[in-house]
Formats: C-alpha cells, sequence, structure tokens
C-alpha cells in the first residue's frame, strides 16, 4: 500500500504545474527544455518533501525468549517447584512476589513490557483483585501463560464476621476452610463453648450468635490437619460488645427505626437540642440551619441525610443543579441471540413472527409457557421499542443486533445504531425484528457483543438476550473462553437476560461489577422495562448501581430492585459518589466535614424505604459509617484491633496509659507484636493474633485463571515443555507491517534531472 505522511508538501508541487506548462508552450527549443527540467526537479522534490512509503508485510524471525514470572510469596511453599529447562530458548527469570507480599496485579502490570511472551509461575493467590489486569496485558500485545505445578496437602480456617456489636443484636458468622483437598468441617468454640454450624457450600459454614454481655467474647475456629502450615489450622477472633450508640433523628419515626432500633438507640425530635454532645450521629430526613451542625460535625460526629436539596448547605456532599433537573434518556444496545440450536422452529419460520403479527397494541400478555426463547426474546425487546406507555419515552436511544453462525461462519443481522426513538425509528426497528431469518446454527455470542461495543463507544447499556447455549460446537470453537474476553473488554453496562431454559451458571459467570444477570420473567421483563423507563423525562423507576465497590458503605453490595424520586444533585468537588440510578442519578454521596462523616441520599423518600426493600445494608452501613467508633464518647476507653502474625498490633486509648504514648489531646497510643498466635490481652482489653492472611487461601485459585485466558496464553504443566517451545517459536516468527520511505529515491531523480539541465546548458553553450 502506498501512502503520504505530509500531503500538504505534495500539493505545493501542484503550484509547478503552470510554469511547466508555460514552458512547453514556448516556441525556443532550449527555453522548453530547460523549463520542463526544472519545473520537474521542484515537482520531484516535493514529493520526496512530503515523505511518500509503501507499507507491505515483513516476516520477522528471532530465537526464542521467554521471561518467567516467579511469585516467591509464602503461600508459594505448598506448590510443588518448578524444574523447567528450554532448549533454545533464552529465559530470563523476575521475581513479582514475595514474602507476605501477594500484590500480583502490581507485579504483572509492572513487568510486562510490549510484544513479549511471558510464563507465570504461582498460585494466583493475590491479596488485590486481578481484574482489569488481562485487559492491561492485552493492550501490551503481550501473551500471559500460567505453569500449573501439582499442590501439597494443604488446609487452613478462617472467620468471618462484626468485631464489634451491642448486646442481644443477632450477629452472623462465616467459617470458611481453604484446602487443596476436600475441605473439613471446622470446630468453632464461642468463649468456650462449641456450637453448632450450618454448612453453606462445599467450603464454607455458618452460624450465628447474640451476645448479652459486655466486655470481649472470644472465637476460637480450628481444624484438625497436619501439613506445612501448622498456624493456619486455628483462627481467632474476638467480639466487643458495647452500649448502642444514641443517635439523634431530625423527623418523624419511619421504616428505617425497625432496621435501626436492634443496634441503636434512637432519639426522634423535630429540631437540634442546644448540647448535642451525647450523639454519635444525626439522621436528618429535611432540611437544617447548617450553622446548628457544623460544629459538631467538625469535632468528628457524623450525619446521615435523607432530606430534599432545594436550599444550598455546605456541610453536605451534594448540591442542588438547574442542570441536573434536565433529564437525559438512556443509550441501550438490544444484542439479540437467532442461533438457537435447541429451538423447536423449522429453518424457513422465524420464531417470533406469530407473536409479533396481529398483535394489539398494549397486549403483552401472552401466555409465557407456550413461547419458545426466541420468542421470549422478542418479547423483550418489542416491549421496550414500544410506544408509551408500554415501552420507553422518545428520549432513550435505542438500536439493535442479532447474531447468528452457520456453515459460512459468523453473521450479523444489523438492525440499527442507538438512534432516539421517534415514531419513524420504532417503525423501522419493529419491521425488521418482523423479518425472517433462519434460526438454525451455532451461536457466536462474542461476535455480537463486540459488534454492539464498537457501536456503543463505550457508552450506555448492551442488554444481552441469549439462553447461552454451549452445544459442542460452541466448545470446539472456544466459545466460551471468546465471550468471556468479550465481557471483559467492555467499556459499556450489560444486563443479560437468559431465555428458554438459559445456562445460568455459565451466564452469571461473566457478569462483572455493575453488570447484572436475570432469567427471563414476566416480572423481570416488567422490571426491566420499567428501569430504562427512568432514563425517560419522568424519570419514574431505576435500579440502583454501586459506582464506588471499595468505600466500606458500598464494599461488596449489588442491590436489586428499582427506586424512584430523584433529587436534581451533583456531587460536590471532593465527595465521593458511591451509588447511582441506572442512568447516573446520584443515589448516595459522601465526605469528610472536618473530622466528621456525611453520607446524602438523594433518591427514594425520606424514610429510604425503596432503598431499605432493594439492599438494607445501604442503609444500615451509612449510618454505622457516619457513627464511627461506638466507645469514641466514653470518658475512658482502650481499643486494640485483632491482629496478624509477623505485622503490629495497634492499642489506642482515651487516657494516661502505662506503655502508651500520647499522641495527642486524649490519644495514646503503641503498637506490639505478640511472639505467639492466639488471644491475649492489655490492661484486661482482650484482643485475638492469628496467623498472617497470605496463607489463608492455600493452593491454586482457579477463579484468578482467566487473567490468563483473556490475554490468549496457555496452562501448561512441567511436563509440556515441547508446547511452551513450540508456542514460543510461533510467537517469535510472525509477520509486521513495515513502512518504507521513498523519498530518497524521488532526491535521487531530482539530482538526475538537474544534472541532465547542467550539462545540456554546457553543451548548448549557455548558463
Amino acid at each position: 500500500m502506498v501512502g503520504i505522511q505530509n500531503p500538504l508538501l505534495l500539493a505545493l508541487s501542484l503550484l509547478a504545474l503552470p510554469a511547466l506548462f508555460t514552458t512547453i508552450k514556448a516556441e525556443e527549443r532550449f527555453k522548453k527544455i530547460v523549463g520542463v527540467t526544472k519545473a520537474i526537479t521542484v515537482i520531484l522534490l516535493a514529493v520526496a518533501a512530503a515523505s511518500p512509503f509503501v507499507t507491505g508485510e515483513e516476516e520477522i524471525s528471532k530465537q526464542p525468549q521467554l521471561t518467567i514470572l516467579e511469585d516467591s510469596s509464602t503461600s508459594m511453599s505448598v506448590m510443588e517447584e518448578e524444574n523447567l529447562s528450554l532448549e533454545n530458548v533464552k529465559v530470563n527469570r523476575k521475581i513479582i512476589a514475595s514474602g507476605n507480599n501477594s500484590d500480583l496485579k502490581s507485579g504483572l502490570t509492572r513487568n510486562i513490557k510490549e510484544n513479549q511472551a511471558y510464563l507465570l509461575v504461582s498460585d494466583l493467590q493475590s491479596s488485590s483483585s486481578l481484574e482489569n489486569t488481562a485487559r492491561e496485558i492485552r493492550r501490551k500485545n503481550a501473551s500471559l501463560n500460567l505453569l500449573k505445578t501439582d499442590s501439597e496437602e494443604e488446609s487452613a480456617v478462617s472467620v468471618q464476621g462484626p468485631s464489634s456489636t451491642v448486646p442481644g443484636a443477632e450477629n452472623s458468622f462465616t467459617v470458611e476452610v481453604s484446602s487443596t483437598t476436600m475441605p473439613q468441617k471446622p470446630e468453632v468454640l464461642v468463649d468456650g463453648d462449641k456450637t453448632d454450624l450450618e454448612r453453606a457450600d462445599n467450603s464454607t459454614w455458618s452460624f450465628t450468635r447474640s451476645f448479652d454481655e459486655k466486655g470481649s467474647h472470644r472465637i476460637k475456629a480450628s481444624i484438625d490437619s497436619e501439613d506445612e502450615f501448622g498456624s493456619n489450622n486455628v483462627f481467632y477472633k474476638t467480639v466487643e460488645v458495647v452500649e448502642k450508640p444514641n443517635i439523634l433523628v431530625l423527623g418523624n419515626e419511619g421504616s428505617m427505626s425497625d432496621e435501626l432500633d436492634k443496634f441503636y438507640s434512637l432519639e426522634y425530635r423535630s429540631s437540634f437540642p442546644e448540647n448535642m454532645d451525647e450523639y454519635y450521629a444525626v439522621i436528618a430526613k429535611k432540611q437544617f440551619d447548617e450553622s446548628e451542625i457544623s460544629g459538631y460535625l467538625a469535632e468528628g460526629n457524623g450525619l446521615v441525610y435523607t432530606g430534599n436539596y432545594e436550599e444550598q448547605n455546605s456541610v453536605l456532599p451534594a448540591r442542588y443543579s438547574e442542570e441536573a433537573k434536565e433529564s437525559k434518556g438512556s443509550k441501550i444496545m438490544i444484542v439479540f441471540d437467532i442461533s438457537h440450536t435447541s429451538s423447536d422452529c423449522t429453518n424457513q419460520e422465524f420464531c417470533g413472527s406469530q407473536y409479533l403479527q396481529n398483535r394489539e397494541e398494549n397486549d403483552f400478555s401472552g401466555s409465557i409457557s407456550t413461547q419458545n426463547s426466541t420468542q421470549k426474546a422478542l418479547r423483550i425487546a418489542y416491549s421496550l421499542i414500544h410506544r408509551p406507555p408500554v415501552g420507553l419515552p422518545s428520549n432513550n436511544k435505542v438500536g439493535a443486533v442479532a447474531y447468528k453462525g452457520n456453515f459460512d461462519g459468523p453473521q450479523l443481522v444489523k438492525f440499527s445504531s442507538p438512534k432516539a426513538l421517534d415514531s419513524t425509528h420504532r417503525s423501522k426497528l419493529k419491521s425488521q425484528l418482523e423479518s425472517d431469518y433462519s434460526i438454525r446454527g451455532w451461536a457466536p455470542h462474542h461476535y455480537g457483543l463486540k459488534y454492539a461495543d464498537r457501536v456503543m463507544e463505550g457508552e450506555g447499556n448492551i442488554i444481552w438476550i441469549t439462553p447461552g447455549e454451549l452445544s459442542p460446537k460452541e466448545i470446539n470453537e472456544n466459545i466460551p473462553a471468546k465471550t468471556r474476553r468479550a465481557v471483559d473488554s467492555l467499556d459499556s453496562r450489560l444486563l443479560i437476560i437468559g431465555t428458554g431454559n438459559p445456562n445460568d451458571d455459565f451466564l452469571r459467570s461473566l457478569t462483572r461489577s455493575g453488570d447484572q444477570y436475570m432469567p427471563f420473567s414476566s416480572e423481570n421483563n416488567n422490571r426491566l422495562t420499567t428501569r430504562f423507563k427512568a432514563g425517560g423525562a419522568s424519570k419514574e423507576a431505576e435500579s440502583i448501581v454501586v459506582t464506588d465497590p471499595d468505600h466500606m458503605i458500598t464494599e461488596g453490595l449489588n442491590p436489586n430492585g428499582v427506586i424512584t424520586g430523584f433529587d436534581p444533585v451533583k456531587p460536590k468537588s471532593g465527595a465521593d459518589l458511591l451509588a447511582t440510578s441506572s442512568s447516573g442519578s446520584p443515589v448516595l454521596t459522601s465526605w469528610r466535614y472536618g473530622l466528621g462523616r456525611v453520607a446524602a441520599f438523594s433518591a427514594g423518600d425520606k424514610d429510604l424505604s425503596r432503598i431499605l426493600n432493594s439492599d438494607p445494608l445501604m442503609a444500615t452501613r451509612s449510618v454505622s459509617w457516619a457513627v464511627g467508633q461506638p466507645q469514641r464518647k466514653q470518658e475512658k476507653w482502650i481499643r486494640v484491633q485483632d491482629g496478624y502474625n509477623d505485622e503490629k498490633v495497634r492499642i489506642e486509648a482515651s487516657y494516661d496509659v502505662d506503655g502508651l504514648k500520647r499522641q495527642g489531646e486524649d490519644l495514646y497510643s503503641a503498637e506490639v507484636e505478640p511472639e505467639t498466635t492466639g488471644f491475649h490481652s492489655f490492661q484486661e482489653k482482650v484482643y485475638a493474633y492469628s496467623y498472617n492472611p497470605e496463607i489463608k487461601q492455600v493452593g491454586l485459585n482457579k477463579d484468578n485463571l482467566d487473567v490468563v485466558q483473556n490475554t490468549g496464553g496457555n496452562v501448561y504443566t512441567p511436563d509440556e515443555k515441547q508446547s511452551i517451545v513450540e508456542d514460543l517459536k510461533s510467537f517469535s516468527d510472525r509477520k509486521v507491517q513495515k513502512q518504507k520511505n521513498l523519498g530518497d529515491y524521488f532526491i535521487i531523480a531530482a539530482l538526475l534531472v538537474f544534472l541532465s539541465e547542467v550539462g545540456y546548458r554546457k553543451r548548448s553553450g549557455r548558463k
């Protein structure tokens, strides 16, 4: 392929064309020849300056090179050592983790360079999430492979649950056993008494417990295992029972009371009292004068706000916005699987045609039990594109694409790019949905998803409607891995609707943080339409989406439900946006005001009834975060957190205690490192000291294998040396695009023309 790097300079050569035309018309032969040579010289030099080039493929071949990335962290002690020697391969080694540091994400992204092949030797146990790591590796055009070695028998036990509570409250605890073999049932003692466990799954058990007496309570979990690490066979945990913190509620009693009464002492008032020292936090259901609470917050107290935002208030992390008052519709791309191999339709029949034809305008009540998977998919698509009140408002942008596969390979049936749902676009989408397609064949899911991602340009929502079938054809074509890679690369939010008899396990495994999977049902179909109707002018209802999964309030939350009543607000500078609606309207923001903590809800009613139905933890955690340490208002307190081996335990107190150093007013602290694991005490304050978290999870973490598969890498065993060498050779011997600059040739041609002109002048006896 021929190209020009500087077309502007090439255009300058056109200025010489008039001179060339004039000289050709000259009567005198000498002037004609000299004029032509000068014009040609100018044109050749201008073309050379424009840097013309030709592009072609060039095969490169070099000695295979392999960089081995070694995970030398403590958990690798249970994995057999690799003894890998490869003939005619240059091998480099780099350590990416060691000791109690298992931050594999940082180790990988820091050491992987462009266009290189890597072999990871690791158990894939990482202290940091490997989310998006595969994407970063792919961007560098690198190949990450894994050497999978056998593991020795090893087990570890741990306990998760609250570290503090109040008298009489029921608390849930989870006991997990990580094992390279079959996990065994642990034994749990609470204050020395054995407790009954309920099995949750293959490796976890649970129990509930309430405590009546204030003070520290001890939990010890153990397993009977003789293995490499004896310390991780026992786990110690303490639970501190304290008095219920006092909370002031500015407003009347409401639906939140039932949830909060278990953990807090609530007092309801219509206005702030003069002295608020006894309250750990305030729940304000209505507007207030900021001057009455700003000093209280600055001193380290908390506020949860559920009122409206018509008046500006400096203590709140969100402000009223006229701009936010203008609603915007959602951008949606429907990805439609029409390749159902298990369909009961014939090759010549489009399953949904009878469902769509003669359908009354607002009648979507057809018997679900008699509809096949494609008819159910059409029901969803048609309900979205139909005109209101059934479908979405006109300011939503909706497009659709169908995909299938046959003997000719993957095929797209292109419906439309997302456009505003005016009457013309609705009719176009409906007519295309009613077209006849042969639906027999296999399902290239990745093909349809990649097309939708390109069209969406990283914005909006992709609704993928599919049964997620995996026939032998799909498996042979490696569709599961290709689909996972396609989903991983999506920048848009993904909503998967499972139709027919959906492959739930496969489809659920594809959802990322913020994505959602739901099997088809009338209820879910109505919920879906309602969810995206919120993108219209009315903003009637939308689902809640967690935007900051690392915050204490929203960590691990996946709200399921819709919410109404959105305040037109925008987060202030420095605020954390924790949750939004599906179209981006703020639902929960937070920030620090001085030493205090403020969480503000801007959706739903003042009692958060819809949020409590959707995910009560979002409301209760917001209050817990605002309250902070439940002992801080006591005149004298000592606080010691549970610790882990090889780490120091921090001790804090509000008064001068032997062994502690003064850090500030009413704050003394120190750090200690116990010599043994178990229960210890400081000034009669009990705390637990357990094994290091590095050996909490043992053996190969199969959940993180995607980081290898999604980069196109392979998983090898030590006896597959020849396969490693052959794959390295194919990676080293590949074609690349090369550009060859042609400018020098035009310069040489211009020089030859110029020298010819000089020779002609001398022969003619002229200068």
